[in-house]
């Protein structure tokens, strides 16, 4: 039988059955599978193992009949909450899209989480937005900070009511300033790449500098930052990265074309990043926000989203990049439930996300943000 059918068969992991199941083989392979995978090493794979160990041969889980079968997720992830784990959901690819990721206090259990206590942080887009929501929210974990942004003056009344940070103003829209920024920062344990500038409106309104500076800044200097700091970390075999995305990363909108280039390129490589470096000791994380309210480029224009996309707050967004870090978080998006079913929708059926989309107005919408930020590109 092949893997994917193997991965697909339903199972529990439970103690002993008095009748004897032939599915049995199959439900003992997803069982190791899951005990040995890199996502659920730790407690949760032991946990895996342990009820795989209890299982004899030749006894096994009883077929339900109708549509109703338990899986091997959801009885380990039951599994876990009655060995009071907390459950905190995300996308694992190992155990299949939409499952939960059992949580488990300590960084034990998320292989290349960090401890920020005593951890250099380089943040970028400190300055204004969510940056100085992100500083505080580290702060509290006990970071140490490079801030980095254009404002020097900005910076450091931050580094201030942070009690010291180190200081490096850049212009990341500008050739070569990435890598002084890399350079200057010298070790940093952790990279949030927060910077980024308004990019919307409808591409024939766009001019070429302004199409180069929308991907030197919301897209490159990202990529450029990951390359010049991962040497340090792969040495050290610790680190992290996380993107700042948007969920326009995710849903594409007329109106907001070269927005949704920068945000679709800045979470595929990040995603794609995290790929690369699984079992370095280097975690990557992509955080995708909805609207911001109080801070940030929505914020600063006065709109107000439709209710279906909702808001959110940047203590919301601050927290989701904490927990990205410190749990190694592949993906966090913050939106409102209501959102997250649109975003399934998409998903399955692009087509219809599109139509529904286009009746909901977001073309028009995002042409209104535009006339209120286009200043700003």
């Amino acid at each position: 039988m092949r893997r994917e059918q193997i991965r697909r068969r339903p199972c529990r992991i439970v103690g002993r059955r008095s009748r004897p199941d032939p599915r049995h083989a199959r439900s003992r392979l997803v069982l190791d599978s899951l005990a040995t995978s890199r996502e659920v090493r730790g407690r949760v794979g032991l946990l895996a193992r342990q009820a795989a160990a209890r299982e004899p041969p030749g006894h096994g889980p009883q077929r339900r009949s109708g549509r109703g079968r338990s899986t091997s997720r959801s009885s380990l992830l039951a599994a876990a909450a009655r060995s009071r784990f907390q459950t905190d959901h995300a996308f694992l690819p190992s155990l299949g899209r939409g499952y939960a990721e059992a949580g488990l206090a300590g960084t034990d259990a998320y292989p290349s989480a960090v401890d920020l206590r005593g951890k250099t942080v380089l943040l970028t887009g400190a300055s204004t937005g969510l940056g100085p929501h992100i500083a505080r929210r580290l702060h509290q974990a006990g970071a140490k900070f490079v801030l980095s942004a254009r404002n020097r003056d900005a910076l450091e009344k931050l580094a201030a009511e942070l009690g010291g940070a180190d200081v490096v103003a850049a212009d990341l829209s500008k050739p070569g300033e990435p890598e002084r920024l890399a350079a200057e920062a010298r070790a940093v344990d952790v990279l949030v790449s927060n910077a980024g500038i308004p990019a919307t409106g409808r591409l024939a309104s766009f001019k070429i500098e302004e199409i180069d500076r929308a991907i030197a800044v919301n897209l490159r200097a990202g990529i450029v930052l990951a390359a010049k700091l991962l040497p340090g970390m792969l040495e050290r075999k610790s680190g992290h990265m996380v993107f700042m995305a948007s969920i326009a990363g995710k849903l594409p909108a007329g109106g907001e074309s070269m927005y949704n280039a920068t945000k679709f390129g800045i979470r595929g490589f990040g995603l794609a990043l995290r790929e690369e470096l699984w079992g370095t000791g280097v975690g990557v994380s992509v955080i995708s926000p909805t609207f911001v309210s109080e801070a940030g480029m929505w914020a600063v224009t006065g709109l107000k989203p439709h209710p279906i996309a909702g808001e959110v707050s940047p203590a919301q967004v601050a927290d989701a990049v904490w927990r990205a870090i410190t749990r190694n978080r592949r993906e966090i998006d913050v939106v409102p439930i209501q959102l997250r079913t649109v975003l399934k929708l998409q998903a399955l059926t692009p087509g219809v996300f599109a139509t529904t989309a286009r009746w909901m107005g977001a073309t028009r919408s995002n042409e209104a943000l535009d006339r209120r930020q286009r200043d700003k590109r």
